[in-house]
């Protein structure tokens, strides 16, 4: 925290909330606990797209075997299938920001009455995050 006077009675204080959320032991839970979500959706995506891919490929190489019609449709379920992997992976980015937000909140509300209390017992006006600076 920095402090600085805004005149003879108020005092203001900077708050790096980053630096606390980085260096915090929540703050690191928080982040080991996001990377191995990160990490587990990694995996899971990878398997898969390898399968679709394998499966694009087999589909290829039927093309001159069987009828054009039944070729068509395996063309198509393919790329339903394609669309739905799509749709989870934004589904799962989309999640994994949720949890990232919620547990930051949830991180920042249990800093607050801490933050209070000390700055009940320094005489601090105004705490002020220093990335708003």
């Amino acid at each position: 925290m920095y402090a600085s006077q805004l005149s003879a009675n108020s005092k203001v204080v900077y708050l790096d909330i980053d630096k606390i959320l980085s260096s915090s032991l929540a703050g690191k839970s928080i982040k080991i606990f996001l990377d191995k979500e990160v990490e587990k959706n990694s995996i899971f995506f990878k398997t898969k797209e390898k399968e679709l891919k394998d499966k694009e490929k087999s589909i290829i190489s039927q093309k001159n075997i069987i009828k054009e019609d039944e070729y068509k449709i395996k063309i198509e379920n393919f790329k339903k299938e394609v669309s739905d992997y799509k749709k989870k992976i934004n589904e799962s980015n989309t999640n994994l920001a949720k949890q990232r937000v919620q547990l930051t909140n949830k991180l920042i509300t249990e800093i607050n009455p801490i933050l209070a209390n000390y700055s009940n017992e320094n005489s601090i006006s105004l705490i002020i995050q220093k990335k708003i600076l």
